[in-house]
């Protein structure tokens, strides 16, 4: 995995802060991680900021860590072009060069569209992303406008 310690510009609000709750939010969508007890220190990044600027990157980028464990969340606000968020969650995986051999635990991805249809989450592309995070431990998942969850 690229160093994200050489990407401090790129931090958006929390920098290895044991923060109770992170927020990504744009116009109407909006991602929440509850930070349960023990907290994690989290560190938030903006995706685009860490690619070159040819690539489209999703929205943020998440860095959880605690006692020597790290996980990623790959954070894709978007209006409802599901596939479209996919492909900018697996061009940021891409350029981070995460492998099973990397020190983080799970990467997952998050889609939180303002509204979708159900036959964009089919394409190839979603499986074959939803399989590449099953086998870094993580999971894709999408909710519309709100998506909250604890960790």
């Amino acid at each position: 995995m690229i160093d994200l310690s050489t990407k401090g510009v790129c931090i958006e609000d929390y920098n290895h802060e044991q923060v109770a709750i992170a927020v990504a939010a744009e116009n109407s969508m909006t991602y929440r991680l509850n930070n349960e007890i023990p907290r994690w220190f989290i560190s938030k990044y903006k995706g685009e900021c860490i690619v070159n600027k040819n690539i489209k990157a999703c929205d943020y980028l998440f860095l959880l860590e605690k006692e020597n464990q790290k996980r990623v969340y790959l954070i894709e606000l978007k209006g409802s072009d599901i596939h479209q968020g996919v492909l900018q969650i697996q061009s940021l995986l891409k350029f981070l060069k995460i492998t099973k051999q990397s020190n983080i635990a799970a990467v997952h991805g998050r889609i939180v569209p303002s509204k979708y249809s159900a036959p964009n989450i089919r394409t190839n592309d979603y499986k074959r992303l939803k399989e590449v995070l099953k086998s870094l431990n993580g999971e894709l998942k999408h909710k519309n406008r709100i998506f909250e969850e604890n960790i």
